[in-house]
């Protein structure tokens, strides 16, 4: 089987975010839900304060600011992605994207771009994932092999799930999300 497409700006930030989501820690969760916690509490705190009477400007400016917050938590992955894009378009080194042929066989997945060629034998293909937008190969847990679906034949797409699947057995981490 051989797939051929186009690695662009857009399946590099796919990669970096699905990485970094793989790579939450506890500690982060934690934050998030503290943060989520001040944004609330500050909102019914201002609440409280204007059902109370209170005159001054502290339960508006409580209740501006909580959903302030709030917000930001929101739109802050669509905010970082918009942001990962063009900075990369405007830094990152254009011989990554581009043409990548990618070939696979009874014994190895042989991937090619105009950097280099990779040989990668399924022996050691430590895990792949599978969400609604990418197939992840990794040799290492931060070494992935990146095929985007809509860049491919929705044959090619059964074909290497199927590949996949027969390869790498499950005990080495199919994930499918």
């Amino acid at each position: 089987m051989t797939i051929r497409f186009d690695f662009d700006i857009n399946d590099m930030v796919e990669l970096l975010a699905h990485q970094t989501e793989q790579h939450e820690s506890e500690r982060d969760i934690i934050a998030s839900c503290l943060f989520w916690a001040v944004a609330v509490i500050l909102i019914i705190r201002g609440a409280i304060m204007l059902i109370n009477g209170d005159d001054n400007v502290l339960p508006v400016v409580l209740i501006i600011l909580g959903i302030f917050i709030l917000l930001f938590k929101i739109f802050k992955k669509k905010l970082s992605e918009n942001f990962l894009r063009k900075t990369l378009a405007k830094q990152m080194d254009k011989k990554l994207l581009g043409p990548v042929e990618i070939t696979i066989d009874e014994t190895s997945i042989v991937s090619v771009n105009r950097l280099k060629r990779r040989d990668i034998n399924w022996s050691s293909i430590s895990k792949t994932e599978e969400d609604e937008s990418f197939f992840f190969i990794y040799q290492t847990g931060h070494n992935s092999l990146i095929i985007p679906k809509n860049k491919i034949a929705p044959a090619e797409v059964e074909e290497l799930r199927s590949l996949l699947k027969k390869h790498v057995p499950a005990g080495q981490g199919q994930k499918q999300n």
